[in-house]
């Protein structure tokens, strides 16, 4: 059997409090309306219902603002194709915006 180390008060309390902080941070606002984030690129988009049967038109997220991503693979996999898509997909995208 293992010897069980006994808490004084003041050890008690602390872990009180760091259980009562972790419970704060880590509660969920049900009633909060959680956005869908800003698009960086996108390839498409789709439509969907809402509760009350509204169409709601959505973009097809390829890149989120804020995130990071890198693309690592052997030579000759196509790397260099989705590059070249996604160069593609945003000249269409601004010309479409200088055309309004």
């Amino acid at each position: 059997m293992k010897n069980k180390k006994i808490l004084t008060d003041e050890e008690k309390h602390e872990q009180q409090l760091f259980l009562q902080l972790q419970e704060e941070d880590y509660s969920v606002d049900l009633n909060e309306e959680i956005q869908h984030p800003p698009v960086s690129i996108s390839c498409g988009t789709y439509v969907e219902n809402d509760f009350d049967g509204n169409p709601i038109e959505y973009e097809i997220p390829l890149g989120t603002d804020g995130n990071f991503s890198f693309i690592q693979a052997y030579p000759k996999v196509g790397k260099s194709f989705l590059l070249v898509y996604l160069y593609q997909h945003i000249n269409a995208m601004v010309i479409n915006l200088l055309a309004r």
